[in-house]
């Protein structure tokens, strides 16, 4: 009912999913189902434009264009939309599947909404309710620095794989905090020193290589 409302006063609403498909493995919304659900609900209100990467770059152009020619419409997208989109009219933005994204992409994400300085909207609609996952995206309502929301999911995630593609989870090493300080300063003393002492940094190169 709020989605009709917002509708109605010529609202333009991103509808963001993680997947094209559906997946057997991957219990997470996908823009092909998500797209038959909208229409079903508002397609008689409005036009539910569909854009993926699996689609040509003609045809993202001109569902784009058409999105933004509209007085009112639905676009659902993967997050193909994430950067290089203005449409400062789009005021609304739904993301299913939330939980599945990081927090600093969800916050580039909310960036595509509310660019000509009217209320905007982000709602994130998780695929599983768990208090953590709920927590953490709770954080977004809390901070509105990108970069704060990072270093939040790093301590709660994980960094993922270095050499694979897991994108999270924590790493079996010791080091317990990517944003230490004092490590930060020790690396970069070390480092200034070696750019000083061209033959210090040859000998720890080799010493590296025959590691």
């Amino acid at each position: 009912d709020w989605i009709k409302k917002q509708l109605l006063s010529n609202r333009k609403i991103f509808v963001i999913c993680p997947l094209i498909h559906p997946s057997s493995s991957k219990k997470l919304a996908n823009v092909l189902e998500v797209a038959q659900m909208y229409q079903k609900n508002f397609g008689s209100i409005t036009n539910v434009i569909l854009v993926h990467g699996e689609m040509k770059p003609a045809n993202i152009n001109d569902s784009i264009t058409k999105f933004k020619s509209e007085r009112s419409a639905i676009l659902i997208s993967t997050t193909l939309i994430e950067v290089g989109i203005d449409i400062p009219e789009a005021s609304i933005i739904i993301i299913h599947s939330a939980e599945a994204f990081g927090l600093a992409q969800l916050h580039q994400l909310r960036g595509r909404v509310g660019r000509d300085g009217s209320q905007a909207y982000c709602v994130l609609f998780p695929s599983l309710d768990v208090k953590e996952e709920v927590q953490r995206l709770k954080l977004l309502q809390k901070y509105s620095s990108g970069l704060t929301l990072a270093k939040h999911d790093l301590k709660l995630r994980g960094a993922g794989q270095l050499f694979g593609d897991k994108q999270h989870g924590f790493l079996p090493i010791r080091l317990k905090s990517f944003w230490s300080k004092e490590l930060y300063q020790e690396a970069k003393t070390l480092a200034t020193d070696l750019i000083k002492d061209k033959a210090k940094a040859q000998n720890l190169a080799q010493l590296l290589l025959s590691c």
